[in-house]
C-alpha cells in the first residue's frame, strides 16, 4: 500500500494540492500565515498565483479504510502572486494537511497511468481528491 500511496502522491496529489495553493481564494490565508509580510500591497488587485517551485510532496502518514485512503502531507512551495503579468508578491512556505482518495478496491486505478500524464491530464482527475484540511506553515 505504501508504494501505491507514494506513486499517487508524486503525481495526482502533488498537482491537485499545488492547484489549490495557486487559487486566488487561498492567497489571503497564505499571507495571514506569513511571519513578516509587509502590508503595503492590495491583494484584491492580484489576478493570478503561480507556484514557481515545489521541491517535493511528502507523505507524513496515511490510513486505509474500506472505501478510502486518508493521506497526511506536507509540500514546500514558492508562490508568486501577479497583477497581470507583473509579479507583486513572492511567498514561500509549506502547505500541510490531509486529503482523502478512493481506496484501490473502490476505484479503478489500474486503467490510469498517472505517471505518464501531464499536469492538465492529472487535473482532470482532481474530483477524486477531497482536501479535508489545509494550512500554511513557515510562510515568509
Amino acid at each position: 500500500m505504501k508504494e501505491f500511496v507514494d506513486k499517487i502522491s508524486s503525481t495526482l496529489l502533488w498537482e491537485v494540492i499545488s492547484r489549490k495553493v495557486e487559487e486566488l481564494s487561498e492567497l489571503s490565508r497564505i499571507i495571514s500565515a506569513a511571519n513578516d509580510t509587509e502590508d503595503n500591497f492590495s491583494i484584491d488587485k492580484i489576478t493570478s498565483c503561480e507556484i514557481l517551485d515545489s521541491e517535493s510532496f511528502d507523505v507524513l502518514g496515511f490510513s486505509v479504510g474500506i472505501e478510502e485512503i486518508t493521506v497526511k502531507f506536507e509540500m514546500p512551495f514558492i508562490l508568486v502572486a501577479k497583477k497581470g503579468k507583473k509579479p507583486v508578491i513572492k511567498l514561500q512556505g509549506y502547505a500541510s494537511g490531509a486529503c482523502v482518495i478512493p481506496a484501490e478496491g473502490s476505484y479503478d486505478y489500474s486503467s490510469k497511468d498517472f505517471n505518464k500524464m501531464n499536469k492538465q491530464e492529472l487535473l482532470e482527475y482532481r474530483d477524486i481528491v477531497n482536501i479535508t484540511s489545509l494550512e500554511y506553515l513557515s510562510v515568509e
